[in-house]
């Protein structure tokens, strides 16, 4: 074989040429023995090569970009201390991972899914009808199994061939991961993409990560304002408890009732007058109780009646242990009371030694327990109340005038039972319920002419005796195993009468004389409550100006109860 034919045969020999500045894979890529046109597909290839290499770099750096900012959340979370601006900082950290165009929180209150947080396209706020159209099935399905659910072919999906939102949003991908604690998950955060998502994609990996700290972060956050909400109910529960335990229909006792609303805040001291038994202490309760929110110190009781005059001091104030024999050091009921209220129950038989030192209390809020030269400092609402005429007292130097008008900041007025017969019944009702309750016995009832009875009586003891006469009758009637009798109230009401009342034998047995009797007396307190004015008397009694006239007529009232104007 000639050298011609030997060079024919054998292969050319591949010479790399690696040129400057070039890498070593580009040089051997242009090898010499490659022709023009596979030289220039391996010159696509190899743009190719480079696209994708940036591409790799780049999509590192997001990913890096985007841990550290999951981080930074992850980090912040814990610190924040406002439910909502949490939401917004979970659902914009898994908006950061670039993954998805759309992003939502969904919590669940028993079988109800509700989005409390969305984040659309370019950091638009999804509409709220996109919101509402969230394809309920993949959260569902995500809760129930209660792991992370990731889809990258939605349209073709056989379990979601009937979820219509999913063709009109045109979503292609979507992830689904479950918040919650112990297993037990409360909600979940949803993403979907109109692009192609991989489940081992790393920032879904990242997401799973993230969500398990936001749910931590989300739990603490759900039990905290569970424990608020069931305190701000157990607070309005007690704010609004005092409206049943002051019984009464009445126009005299529902202003009471209103004055209790508009002053149940009032810093500053009330005063409660009326006679014994009208409820006085049971006022300065709901008081205390309307205003919890506000103040929510105790409520501490002191009977300036019930303590002789040198210890009324050492009670109100404290001691200190050495100040006089047997004295320890105990604080007293000013200190007690500190951000709550102080009921300083029939005041005007406070010793005037200890009127002095309470008006500097008032005045400044500063006071010295007994025999301690430390002057110490409280935050104290005074309630008092007294069944004596205080205002008169003040005038004739029996009670500090100073101190009378520094307690009487507010003043309330109780009616006496007698001037609110409308309560007399539904009070007689309450009290009989409570007390066949506290007994464990069925309810006993009133026959009619007990009712009678009771309405005609002048309670000079007011609501307190009235609730002692019906302890008594109730425990003649268990005995007789009947109801309660006209003369079981007669028997209670002997035994509770003081000498110069009212003789329960002179009261009337006909019911119709017993209504005809309280509508006149209630007629009448009304006209004199408005000097005559039918306008205002109807008003009040809820009766047209008509029917005053009539009953005017029918019970013989004369004209003499001032000008009956419009």
């Amino acid at each position: 074989m000639s050298p011609q034919d030997h060079r024919e045969t054998t292969p050319p020999r591949v010479r790399a040429r690696f040129n400057a500045g070039q890498p070593p894979a580009e040089g051997f890529l242009m090898s010499e023995s490659r022709g023009p046109a596979e030289r220039a597909t391996l010159g696509e290839h190899r743009e190719l090569v480079r696209i994708l290499s940036r591409q790799v770099v780049h999509g590192a750096e997001d990913t890096a970009r985007a841990l550290d900012r999951l981080i930074e959340f992850g980090g912040s979370l814990s610190l924040e201390l406002n439910f909502d601006a949490l939401l917004d900082q979970v659902v914009d950290a898994a908006a950061s991972l670039g993954i998805a165009e759309r992003v939502l929180v969904v919590l669940r209150e028993e079988d109800t899914l509700e989005v409390v947080r969305e984040h659309g396209e370019h950091g638009r706020r999804v509409p709220a009808d996109d919101a509402v159209r969230i394809s309920q099935t993949l959260v569902r399905k995500c809760l129930q199994a209660n792991r992370i659910d990731v889809r990258s072919n939605l349209p073709n999906d056989p379990e979601l061939s009937n979820v219509h939102s999913i063709g009109e949003l045109k979503i292609r991908s979507s992830v689904c991961v479950p918040l919650g604690e112990g297993g037990r998950p409360f909600g979940a955060l949803y993403l979907d993409s109109k692009k192609f998502l991989q489940p081992d994609d790393l920032s879904i990996r990242l997401l799973s990560a993230f969500a398990g700290h936001a749910s931590l972060c989300l739990g603490h956050h759900k039990r905290l304002r569970a424990e608020q909400e069931r305190r701000g109910k157990l607070e309005g529960e007690v704010t609004e408890r005092w409206r049943t335990t002051l019984i009464g229909r009445s126009a005299a006792w529902k202003q009471v009732m209103k004055m209790v609303d508009i002053y149940r805040n009032h810093p500053h001291p009330i005063l409660i007058l009326g006679e014994t038994g009208t409820g006085k202490e049971l006022v300065a309760s709901a008081l205390r109780d309307a205003g919890a929110q506000t103040r929510s110190g105790p409520l501490v009781k002191l009977n300036c009646t019930a303590l002789p005059e040198n210890l009324q001091e050492a009670e109100l104030f404290g001691t200190i242990k050495g100040a006089f024999t047997g004295a320890v050091d105990r604080p007293g009921l000013v200190e007690l009371a500190d951000k709550g209220t102080l009921f300083l129950d029939e005041v005007g038989d406070m010793a005037p030694s200890l009127q002095a030192k309470l008006l500097r209390f008032l005045d400044s809020g500063q006071y010295y327990r007994v025999g301690d030269p430390t002057m110490r400092t409280a935050n104290v609402r005074i309630i008092s109340a007294t069944n004596r005429p205080i205002d008169e007292m003040a005038k004739s130097g029996e009670f500090r005038e100073d101190l009378f008008y520094r307690l009487k900041g507010v003043r309330i007025d109780l009616p006496p039972l007698r001037a609110r017969r409308e309560d007399i019944l539904p009070l007689a009702d309450y009290f009989l319920r409570h007390d066949t309750l506290a007994r464990s016995e069925a309810q006993v009832q009133l026959t009619r002419a007990a009712e009678r009875v009771l309405l005609m009586y002048e309670w000079p003891g007011n609501v307190r005796e009235l609730r002692r006469v019906l302890e008594t009758a109730l425990t003649q009637a268990l005995f007789e195993e009947e109801a309660i009798e006209a003369r079981h109230v007669r028997t209670a009401i002997q035994q509770s009468t003081l000498p110069g009342t009212s003789n329960p034998e002179d009261l009337p047995e006909r019911l119709e004389d017993a209504f005809r009797a309280t509508e006149r007396a209630v007629l009448e307190r009304a006209l004199l409550r408005h000097h005559g004015n039918a306008r205002l008397v109807a008003t009040e009694l809820g009766i047209t100006r008509q029917t005053v006239y009539n009953l005017r007529r029918r019970h013989r009232i004369s004209a003499g109860f001032g000008t009956d104007t419009e």
